[in-house]
């Protein structure tokens, strides 16, 4: 008799053929869970928890929730020994911690008190016995909100401005990945104009004590303003490309790591992460150059710490948004940054960016 073998499916993807033993090996390496789908041929699928031999017993109520929209979970009955109160009639919702764990059974009344206490958003994923799938709160029929989505919206803006590493995960959760994309893009452009400022006051500073029309500068710039007038399409285009190429390059490097992964998260997030990353920065380049050579040393160790920054912003991103353990996440950041200099460079000295053409 052939031995029994099953598939997983896990974000829409198909996994295996797996014996008995590859299956609970994959469970005992955190990558087989009962929210996971099985079938044997792949034509009807069921929820893994099924497997009462894998997972009876186990302690997999505590195993964290890795799916990041409500209807990305497959539905499985949680367990009910984590307790944060008494059990009884009322006390049937579980929800998902900022933590990423199982927490329940409690009452409606309890979730809306840690709704007010912001221990838990409009967006936190809720279940209780005879819903089909694991939904936001605020799609979860309990009512309205006590917090508004914008007051949501509000608040994690206000935590992000206190703590911008912290924070961040709570405003990618607001925002949703359309509003995170265009505010990393808004990120962008500050950046950018950071930058050109920061030229503008250093081309003053220098003018200030030479003559602007006698030095190398004003030649260059003169140069450069010329083919600008005689190729302004291939000008605008490839200013448009060094505007967005720290953006997109880091966050390429960011969904490149996600998928090789198998993280949570989507572009508009990586976008957000990005642009939180390099903002920093461009606010502190005016102020650079307002310091001056003379304070170099000054200067170095301030960048050395925004680098240190942009790496725990990198780090968060990994780790609580894209879903990355802390070991991941050790090897994601320099693989990250690699991959962006990397693709930083290829478009750099492209043929398309050191000729006009025409």
């Amino acid at each position: 008799m052939p031995e029994q073998r099953w598939f997983i499916r896990v974000r829409g993807r198909v996994l295996g053929p797996f014996n008995r033993e590859q299956l609970r090996a994959l469970r005992e390496r955190g990558h087989f869970h009962p929210f996971h789908e099985i079938s044997e041929d792949r034509k009807q699928w069921l929820p893994a928890s099924g497997l009462a031999e894998l997972f009876a017993g186990d302690g997999t109520e505590n195993i964290a929730i890795e799916e990041p929209s409500p209807r990305g979970v497959a539905a499985y009955t949680p367990r009910a020994e984590v307790r944060l109160e008494p059990a009884h009639a009322a006390a049937e919702w579980f929800f998902v911690s900022a933590a990423g764990k199982q927490e329940g059974p409690v009452s409606a009344e309890h979730l809306m008190g840690l709704l007010r206490q912001k221990t838990v958003t409009s967006a936190t994923l809720v279940w209780k016995e005879g819903m089909g799938n694991w939904l936001a709160l605020a799609e979860a029929g309990l009512g309205a909100p006590t917090v508004s989505a914008a007051g949501d919206l509000g608040n994690a803006f206000k935590r992000f401005l206190t703590d911008p590493v912290g924070g961040l995960p709570e405003l990618c959760e607001a925002l949703g990945g359309r509003r995170a994309l265009l505010l990393g893009i808004c990120f962008c452009l500050i950046c950018d104009f950071c930058l050109m400022l920061s030229g503008f006051l250093w081309f003053l500073m220098y003018a200030s004590n030479h003559d602007p029309f006698d030095n190398q500068l004003f030649i260059h710039f003169n140069l450069l303003w010329e083919m600008a007038r005689s190729h302004k399409m291939a000008f605008l285009l490839k200013l448009l490309v060094l505007a967005f190429l720290p953006l997109f390059s880091l966050a390429g490097a960011i969904s490149c790591v996600r998928a090789v992964t198998s993280g949570r998260g989507q572009f508009g997030y990586d976008l957000l992460i990005s642009g939180t990353a390099i903002l920093p920065i461009g606010l502190f380049c005016p102020i650079a150059v307002l310091l001056g050579p003379l304070n170099f040393e000054v200067i170095l160790f301030a960048y050395v710490l925004i680098f240190c920054l942009m790496i725990l912003f990198l780090n968060c991103g990994f780790t609580r948004i894209v879903g990355l353990s802390d070991r991941g996440a050790i090897l994601a950041v320099p693989a990250t940054l690699i991959i962006m200099f990397w693709l930083v460079k290829v478009i750099v000295t492209s043929e398309f960016l050191n000729t006009f053409g025409g």
